[in-house]
């Protein structure tokens, strides 16, 4: 399974915008954070733990060449380097023997081991340092605070860090809020534009190339426009010029004596009036309304109409003790299947099933032929329009107009559903037959 990065990106183009902004500042805040930590942060840290360590060395000799008073020592040590020295009781060797644990305790216990040789031991509080030292004369305990050593530097350097890279974020989503904005305002109005109504384009404002795409956009919609009225037109036309004489001429076989010659001329102009209507249909997709409507009356209605066809036999089964409720237009299902039933009948030998059955939340609709059936290289392309098969799969009367089954899908997509071609049995209990097996599938409205 190939990797690829595409599937994880952001699906907006505001949140792509953010990530391409977020990386860069994330990568800069963690890089100046290693650089000052490794570097900048260590070396104050350093600095300022020997200065600690030169101080209480100046106050332990000032105490011990005694040239102030202790009293004066202590205050001057609280007083001008905020440290607080006592002297401590002899402590065991084993005291000082300690593993230091943060970083600044061990800059403090390196730079006071390297002035008091003999024994260093360091305590540290949220607050408060506390160290131990021995020299040649005493034991002494000092205090001092643990800001000292740069931890309000450091706590405020990430403070001031992390607030800045926050405000920066959020001043970078408004104007990229700002910037995108047109660009959502043209994806509704596209998105609301159909074949009989175009909305009013909004105010096209941005940056110049997004006003350029808008300009672009206005100009190929008026284009499209302009040429599906055209369309509409030249249909509209088309139909009334080809149906008036083809009824004239109908008309006017009737009454010339009966013959092969005018039964074969009659069935020609009948097909051609169906190509009429099929094609005016197919090309002409009108908005229709829609109701709650059971699926099972729209089949009796039809089992009804194609009772007394000759051949071949249709076998309907439609099922009982089960709502068949849907949402849609019930002139529109009832041509589609129509439709599918009209292709059954034009290849099937003797035999076509029609089943229904619930499954979930849907309904399918089975209408099978026991005819040559329909290859597996072109199951895809029978929807298509004007597509008629090859010669193995060829009408037994009139040749199809290739329109039938490609108005069925449109009525059935329209209506949330799918159609497909199944070489598999609809329901276990019912043998299949030989040839096609349309499923229509539809989804319940509870």
């Amino acid at each position: 399974m190939s990797f690829s990065i595409r599937y994880y990106l952001p699906k907006t183009f505001l949140l792509r915008s953010f990530l391409i902004i977020f990386i860069p500042v994330l990568w800069m805040f963690v890089a100046s954070g290693t650089i000052f930590l490794q570097r900048h942060w260590k070396y104050v840290a350093k600095s300022l733990c020997e200065n600690i360590a030169q101080n209480v060395r100046f106050l332990c000799k000032l105490e011990e060449q005694k040239v102030l008073d202790w009293c004066l020592v202590q205050k001057m040590g609280q007083e001008f380097f905020h440290i607080k020295l006592e002297k401590a009781p002899q402590f065991d060797i084993k005291f000082f023997h300690q593993n230091q644990k943060d970083s600044q305790s061990v800059f403090l216990y390196e730079a006071l081991k390297n002035l008091f040789p003999l024994g260093v031991r360091i305590d540290r509080t949220h607050s408060v340092i506390s160290a131990w030292i021995k020299t040649d004369k005493n034991f002494y305990v000092f205090y001092t605070p643990t800001q000292r050593l740069g931890y309000r530097t450091l706590r405020l350097c990430g403070i001031w860090a992390s607030i800045s890279s926050t405000l920066f974020l959020i001043i970078a989503i408004v104007m990229m809020r700002q910037q995108i904005r047109p660009l959502r305002r043209l994806s509704e109005w596209f998105r609301h534009i159909t074949p009989d109504h175009i909305p009013e384009l909004p105010r096209i404002e941005g940056a110049r190339e997004i006003r350029r795409i808008g300009v672009g956009l206005r100009r190929m919609v008026q284009h499209l426009q302009y040429e599906f009225e055209q369309r509409h037109q030249f249909l509209l036309d088309l139909s009334h010029d080809l149906r008036t004489p083809l009824a004239r001429i109908k008309l006017q076989c009737q009454f010339l004596p009966p013959s092969k010659d005018v039964t074969a001329l009659q069935e020609d102009i009948d097909h051609m009036i169906s190509m009429v209507h099929q094609y005016l249909e197919f090309t002409i997709d009108k908005e229709s309304n829609e109701e709650i409507v059971n699926f099972q009356d729209i089949l009796f209605a039809l089992k009804q109409k194609n009772l007394y066809l000759p051949s071949p036999e249709i076998q309907w089964n439609l099922g009982k003790k089960f709502s068949y409720k849907i949402k849609g237009n019930s002139a529109d299902l009832q041509r589609c299947v129509q439709n599918l039933l009209d292709n059954a009948v034009k290849y099937a030998c003797n035999h076509i099933d029609v089943c229904l059955f619930p499954q979930e939340s849907k309904i399918i609709l089975c209408i099978q032929d026991d005819g040559p059936g329909i290859p597996q290289s072109i199951k895809t392309k029978i929807f298509n329009p004007f597509f008629k098969g090859d010669k193995s799969r060829t009408a037994k009367t009139i040749g199809s107009t290739g329109l039938g089954l490609a108005i069925a899908e449109r009525i059935v997509k329209k209506h949330k559903g799918e159609l497909c071609v199944l070489f598999t049995d609809c329901i276990e209990k019912n043998p299949a037959l030989s040839g096609a097996h349309i499923h229509m599938i539809l989804p319940l409205n509870f």
